[in-house]
């Protein structure tokens, strides 16, 4: 056969005019002396995902030479990386009009256009990527080709298929995905590893329910790249869902000796084995699992399977102090109270974390209470003592501060909790010398802590001393890798010093280990617009705006604000942002301000319909929802807006006219769906709706309130069975909200199982009393003797919300229907306390304690009480009353060490001029807990 010359030179100038995808497929690594030159740099970078520092040198290299079509590809790619997917499209689609059937350009644009969600544009591209390798691969002189040039041309046939199957996957067409993906493995691909198709076509048979299959699929790509824990992780999930829980057990076994963090392996660890009924194992992968991120078991399955085990209460606690260290202080307090409560009410960690999380909270009354128990069952832990400090300091009294810091010490001099405190009383003070050689002192005793390390550094950082900061916080992420704070820190101080690309490797670098925080992104924003590179500085504050939108609002980026409609645009994101994070009257501010300036902008008129609506303002929303159909007469998300409101008014047939056309143009729209199933439930038409819940779980299968809403149809036609199914995906999904749990409870209550009823009436009740506090539950209560005592959940609920009236209100209707309740007589009495009622707390309280027993060991409901009386008597000057309280209560909890009774009757004492006996009961409580406000205080003011 004659060679067609000409063919084999195009073959030869593939890899010349391509340089970017044989880099992307990891081919060979160019050879280089000396130092590298703006585009040899930008390409190692590019191999190293270090993309922002990839786009700098690249475009110095365009600087030099701007015809350099090498560096242009890459740099498209390299936009593409950082969704700067404008500027790649730009690129690109010059490289395309020179040259039509470029591949390069054919590959960039195919996946702009991708990621844009321009399917029918990206299947244009795709399909031509596609017909550009199959007019080599059907060429009779194919099988002279170099090797290299035959690997790139299927590469890009299979980048192509894999494309098309994406699209289909997307769209749900999962027989045409797995055609693409078939297709697709034909070739070894240089750009794409045969693992990711291995592992979306495990996805699709997953999505099949097609088990076996998924699993070998995934099986198949942990062979091929060992290091990814995500497939075993998957292929455990595939055995876990057709019950093979042994294979499902060995499977996340291998992902975590990959990841020994890995949220999901550890979670389905624990579900495997318990499934298997090897609790034990259970128990032990569940700890580990909270540990590792407690939010992905804090759900209402793992719930009920801890409260059916024997010995698995203590994970209350587990759960409580993880969510401390975690940040999340409401939810940690949570359930450290349900461990104090209900499993060990005198365990010091807990207290002590949740006296630190009250503290952080800023209720510094009940963080009192706790460090101070804490404090007194362990005399000899320094943590409760500097918990207590904390408070002092925070108040001014740092003479205090000092003592409790100092003995502190004494129990613990290497305490890091301790030291670091002491280094914050000294800046207090104004001494930073004093600080600074605290922390040194202390960091030479523990060199592998960070805490004292951070301090330092801030220290460092706020006296402007950026070089000694950041030779802090770079030895602190030589420790702790992965802390994210430390290396935006350190991104900060190069920052401020001037090191603009020390500051964007700092940055990336904590963007890679936790991509969803605004930080980093916000920091790249302001070093890119030192470096005057605008337009990257504006998508990345566009990115850090739909994490953090408070940043619309930073001083150092005002000017640019209102330099230009692009910048001006971003408070657009900013909106969104907020309405994303259910801020919704924060969103509307900034809407309604940008319609101002522009009444018909769409996107805006769509963000304040919506926000009105959100807000209970339907009428208000539905000109909003109108003005933009006056603009685009097929906008989906007008026309649906405007069918909720009328749906809400009642307005059915007109809601539907909206709705119908919305479905018209796109059948699966889940919101307009949600609209139509809303009538047909509100019309009692229970099959159509259930119809549309059963779509609308397909299209949306982590949505909770679509199996919420599916299960109300369910619960209406006394299918209770599939009712508590469907609300057990709901709380599971989200078990942050009441919809589910209160859904639980009406199943169990229909099904006549109170008991199991009231632990879901009180979980719905705990998290948000309002949502159920109606007549329907009020009928339930009327209905079942069992289900009485709910109003006192409610009444202490709000009390909790320090909502009194209604708790009031809910402990009148306890005591309306058990006249002498106690818990709601103690309600009473605590609402008038708290009101400042006090002479109406002191008669309430009387009559109740006279039921009191006459002693305890333990801190309880009837302590409280007494305590509260004393200091009601007190607030009316009536001392030698508030006395005989403080006194009755010390007799009550004589076998215990509580300060409340001391320092209540060294109080009365002093104000009836008994100063010597005031001054022994403040120096009892003092020896209990040293530096206790209330003793601390007391002995002030006799002096």
């Amino acid at each position: 056969m004659k060679r067609r010359t000409g063919n084999r030179t195009f073959c030869f100038m593939v890899v010349a005019f391509l340089t970017l995808l044989f880099l992307l497929a990891g081919g060979e690594s160019l050879a280089f002396f000396g130092k590298d030159t703006d585009y040899e740099a930008g390409v190692k970078y590019f191999k190293n995902k270090d993309y922002d520092l990839a786009k700098q040198s690249l475009l110095s290299a365009l600087k030099d030479d701007p015809n350099d079509n090498k560096a242009k590809q890459i740099l498209g790619f390299v936009y593409f990386k950082l969704n700067r997917l404008k500027e790649a499209e730009n690129i690109f689609l010059a490289l395309y009009n020179k040259k039509k059937d470029d591949p390069n350009a054919l590959q960039g644009l195919a996946w702009v256009n991708f990621n844009l969600g321009r399917d029918d544009e990206a299947k244009k591209f795709f399909r031509e990527e596609i017909k550009w390798a199959n007019d080599h691969l059907n060429n009779e002189i194919y099988t002279y080709y170099e090797l290299k040039d035959k690997g790139y041309i299927e590469s890009v046939y299979s980048d192509g298929w894999f494309g098309l199957a994406l699209i289909a996957k997307r769209a749900k067409q999962f027989d045409e995905a797995l055609h693409g993906l078939k297709q697709a493995m034909r070739y070894n691909s240089e750009f794409t590893g045969e693992d990711v198709f291995l592992s979306h076509q495990g996805d699709i048979y997953f999505n099949q329910s097609r088990f076996d299959e998924a699993a070998k699929a995934y099986e198949k790509a942990a062979r091929e790249d060992k290091k990814n824990a995500s497939y075993p992780v998957n292929a455990g999930l595939s055995y876990y869902a057709k019950k093979d829980y042994a294979a499902a057990e060995k499977a996340f076994e291998r992902a975590l000796k990959i990841d020994d963090v890995n949220a999901g392996a550890a979670y389905g660890l624990f579900l495997a084995r318990y499934e298997k009924g090897d609790y034990d194992k259970a128990k032990q992968s569940l700890v580990r699992m909270i540990a590792i991120n407690p939010y992905y078991p804090d759900n209402v399955t793992v719930h009920n399977m801890i409260a059916k085990q024997s010995g698995w209460s203590d994970l209350w606690k587990n759960f409580g102090i993880a969510f401390y260290r975690f940040g999340h202080y409401s939810r940690a307090v949570f359930m450290l109270n349900a461990y104090l409560a209900y499993v060990k009410a005198d365990d010091v960690e807990s207290l002590t974390a949740a006296g630190w999380c009250y503290r952080f909270l800023g209720v510094k009354e009940t963080a009192t209470k706790y460090f101070q128990k804490a404090a007194e069952l362990a005399p000899m832990s320094d943590e409760a003592i500097v918990g207590l400090a904390s408070l002092q300091l925070e108040a001014g009294n740092t003479a205090e501060a000092k003592k409790m810091i100092d003995h502190a010490l004494k129990l613990n001099p290497k305490s890091i909790s301790a030291n670091n405190l002491l280094a914050y009383l000294y800046l207090y003070q104004k001494e930073d010398a004093k600080a600074l050689d605290t922390l040194k002192r202390a960091i030479a005793q523990n060199e592998k802590d960070t805490i004292l390390a951070g301090t330092l550094a801030g220290i460092y950082f706020n006296k402007k001393m950026y070089a000694e900061a950041a030779r802090e916080y770079e030895k602190i992420v030589r420790i702790e890798k992965k802390s994210v704070s430390s290396w935006n820190n350190l991104g900060w101080c190069r920052y401020h010093s001037g090191q603009y690309t020390d500051a964007v490797r700092a940055f990336a670098e904590s963007r890679k280990i936790y991509p969803n925080q605004a930080e980093p992104y916000y920091g790249m924003a302001l070093v890119y617009v030192k470096m005057n590179d605008l337009e990257q500085a504006r998508v990345e504050l566009a990115t850090s705006l739909q994490l953090k939108p408070d940043y619309i609002y930073a001083q150092e980026l005002a000017a640019l604000m209102k330099a230009s409609k692009d910048w001006k645009d971003l408070h657009l994101v900013a909106a969104a942002g907020y309405f994303y994070k259910q801020q919704i009257k924060n969103a509307l501010d900034l809407y309604q301000n940008y319609l101002k300036e522009d009444a018909d902008d769409i996107k805006a008129n769509l963000g304040a319909g919506w926000s009105l609506f959100y807000l209970g303002q339907g009428d208000a929303a539905f000109p909003h929802f109108q003005r933009v159909l006056k603009v685009d007469p097929e906008n989906i998300d007008a026309l649906t807006g405007s069918g909720w409101v009328l749906a809400n008014k009642g307005k059915e047939k007109e809601a539907l006219s909206y709705i119908e056309r919305a479905l018209a143009m796109k059948p699966d729209f889940s919101n307009a769906l949600r609209v139509k199933a809303a009538i047909h439930y509100r019309n009692k038409e229970f099959k159509e709706a259930e119809d549309l819940y059963k779509r609308l779980a397909g299209a949306e299968p982590y949505a909770s309130d679509v199996y919420s809403n599916r299960a109300r149809v369910f619960l209406a036609e006394g299918k209770y069975d599939s009712a508590i199914d469907h609300f057990n995906i709901g709380a599971t999904l989200n078990p942050y909200t009441s919809d589910p749990f209160y859904g639980l409870a009406l199943c169990y209550a229909g099904k006549e199982d109170y008991a199991k009823a009231k632990s879901f009436f009180y979980t719905a009740i705990s998290l948000n009393p309002a949502f159920m506090d109606g007549q329907e539950l009020y009928d339930l209560i009327g209905k079942s003797k069992e289900l009485g005592d709910l109003y006192n959940a409610l009444g202490q609920s709000y009390l909790n919300r320090h909502n009194y009236d209604k708790a009031k209100f809910h402990f009148q209707q306890m005591l309306r229907r058990d006249i002498g309740n106690e818990d709601a007589a103690l309600g009473l009495a605590a609402v008038s306390y708290y009101l400042g009622k006090f002479k109406e707390a002191a008669v309430q309280y009387g009559n109740i304690l006279k039921k009191a027993p006459s002693s305890s060991e333990v801190w309880d409901k009837w302590s409280m009480a007494m305590e509260n009386l004393g200091w009601s008597y007190f607030n009316m000057k009536e001392y030698d009353q508030a006395l005989a309280a403080f006194q009755r209560l010390s007799g009550y909890n004589a076998k215990a060490s509580f300060i409340a009774s001391l320092n209540g009757m060294g109080w009365c004492e002093m104000k009836k001029n008994n100063r010597t006996a005031a001054e022994g009961y403040f120096r009892q409580s003092l020896a209990l807990v040293p530096g206790n406000y209330s003793a601390t205080t007391g002995m002030a003011a006799l002096k």
